[in-house]
């Protein structure tokens, strides 16, 4: 919404003279907008204030106001400006570390968010999986020519753990190997299938995408904002898009509009915590360049135990341990992986109510309005803002065109604390959303409300167009996106420490004026006194 000196959801100070205070509160909105109209209208008061480089505990944070995490920033951002790549490596590597001690939760069932939600297409997957499984045992006690996947029986025996190097062409190689038996495997049972059930017809399901390692390990990936190199990313090939046989083929350097996963590997046992905090590190630059991503995935694998973790805004939750040198641990990973090929663009992580260009850049974005319960989808002309934190609201701004109004409008995306708690499951009445103040879309609505029919101040003010949470599309239903619908019973493995945060988003206008653009002090002294 706006950079004024307190969000929506900080609590008011109390003023020594309730009365008075009373008076100016209910005029502080005309206030407000007099002294935009003196200068600037809603300029750059999209977005969110810069956290502090440390965080507050729980007891620390003020009541009602939104908790303070550390968010060390793009190194693009102006807070960086002053700083050295090393001074800021040195921040992030400090933040990362105190983020994992802080916010990681063990051993939660991450494989069931990857479950496809359809039971036709769940039975399916069951089977490709266990077909798949049955070739990777007798590949592993064969004695065959050796292959461009041979190298993977070394890491699954315990061999090659001299480095993190010699790990590369062995684990590229396991997860390569996966990828393609799931095709073998999935046309097997598709021609012998039998079943004339219209409802669980197998022929009737496809493999959505193919994961594959980069053919460059060890590398920085495009759209890195610094040269740190990422050991192996797993790259999202769309089967549309990319063919009906992509399997094959090994993309090249990663970029990371492309990467659904990073892997960090280490070839000694028990350094878990370590690859998650290069993992949390590498997060930024996937938000980043990733106009449509709601949480992230990664994996860690240390000597031969492989772990699968889930990053939302505020949590890291770790999967039990999959020890590929046992059959049971290349099972579960088998399985988590064929699911990771089979289900919906949501359960990765994506948000597909942003649509993509060709080019992997935001192209189209759908607006809830809550008000009339309508779904207004906008095109987006340009990326304003863009998510630049491992952690917290992934604020994103975009300017886009209503064809309905004929005019532009600007739409802050973000993932914003939410009043209700997360054991608090469902769908919230209207009234307890009115009244939670962290709701930037009624603060929002309360500004055109009491600034309705004040011509004087038409333009000065930014003023909402559609607004409301974000719906998620759930096979027969829609759903409210936050961290319940997200996550959901991972929930449950988490202590106070999970914050409850909801999706929403917001169109408003007149179009904004960047703060780069201000051209005089008044100016400037308007903004920071709103």
């Amino acid at each position: 919404m706006t950079s004024s000196k307190r969000e929506a959801g900080d609590p008011p100070s109390t003023p020594p003279n309730k009365k008075a205070a009373k008076s100016d509160r209910s005029t502080s909105l005309e206030a407000t907008a007099e002294r935009q109209k003196r200068g600037l209208s809603s300029s750059s008061r999209l977005s969110d204030k810069p956290a502090p480089p440390f965080s507050l505990s729980h007891e620390q944070q003020p009541e009602g106001g939104t908790p303070q995490k550390q968010c060390a920033s793009h190194a693009s951002s102006k807070g960086n400006l002053t700083l050295s790549n090393s001074e800021i490596r040195t921040e992030r590597n400090a933040e990362a570390k105190a983020c994992v001690e802080q916010s990681l939760v063990p051993d939660p069932p991450v494989a069931r968010i990857v479950r496809p939600r359809d039971s036709g297409l769940s039975k399916l997957v069951s089977n490709v999986a266990a077909r798949v499984c049955e070739r990777l045992e007798a590949f592993i006690t064969s004695a065959e020519q050796k292959n461009e996947y041979t190298a993977l029986k070394e890491w699954v025996s315990g061999q090659r753990m001299v480095s993190e190097h010699a790990l590369y062409p062995c684990i590229s190689a396991f997860f390569s190997y996966v990828s393609r038996q799931i095709d073998t495997a999935h046309k097997e049972l598709v021609s012998t299938s039998t079943d004339n059930n219209d409802n669980n017809n197998i022929s009737s399901y496809s493999r959505s995408r193919v994961l594959l390692p980069a053919g460059m390990p060890d590398s920085n990936p495009d759209g890195s904002d610094d040269h740190t190199r990422v050991d192996i990313a797993l790259i999202n090939i769309n089967r549309k898009k990319e063919g009906s046989d992509p399997v094959h083929s090994h993309p090249g350097k990663p970029d990371y509009k492309n990467v659904a996963a990073i892997i960090e590997i280490k070839h000694r046992s028990g350094k878990e915590k370590d690859a998650l905090a290069q993992l949390y590190t590498y997060n930024r630059n996937l938000y980043t360049n990733q106009a449509n991503r709601r949480f992230t995935w990664g994996f860690t694998i240390c000597s031969t135990v492989v772990h699968a973790c889930v990053f939302s805004s505020d949590n890291i939750f770790m999967s039990k341990s999959m020890d590929v040198n046992s059959t049971a641990g290349r099972s579960d990973l088998v399985a988590m992986l064929v699911d990771m090929a089979y289900c919906e663009e949501d359960q990765l992580g994506y948000d597909p109510t942003i649509r993509l260009d060709d080019h992997g850049n935001a192209a189209e974005i759908d607006v809830y309005d809550r008000e009339t319960n309508k779904k207004h989808t906008l095109g987006i002309l340009k990326t304003i803002m863009r998510a630049t934190r491992s952690f917290g609201r992934h604020t994103r701004c975009f300017l886009c065109r209503d064809d309905v109004l004929a005019e532009n409008v600007v739409v802050k995306d973000a993932w914003a604390h939410s009043k209700r708690r997360a054991d608090s499951v469902g769908q919230q009445k209207k009234k307890e959303k009115e009244n939670d103040l962290r709701d930037e879309v009624v603060f929002m609505q309360r500004i055109k409300d009491r600034l309705a029919g004040r011509d004087d101040l038409k333009g000065t003010f930014a003023s909402i167009v559609h607004g409301g949470a974000v719906q998620i599309a759930r096979q027969h239903s829609t759903l409210e996106d936050n961290t319940d619908t997200a996550f959901g019973e991972l929930l449950q493995h988490t202590s106070n420490q999970c914050e409850f945060r909801v999706h929403r988003r917001i169109a408003m206008k007149p179009e904004c004026v960047p703060l780069q653009n201000i051209e005089s002090v008044d100016q400037l002294v308007v903004v920071v006194a709103d």
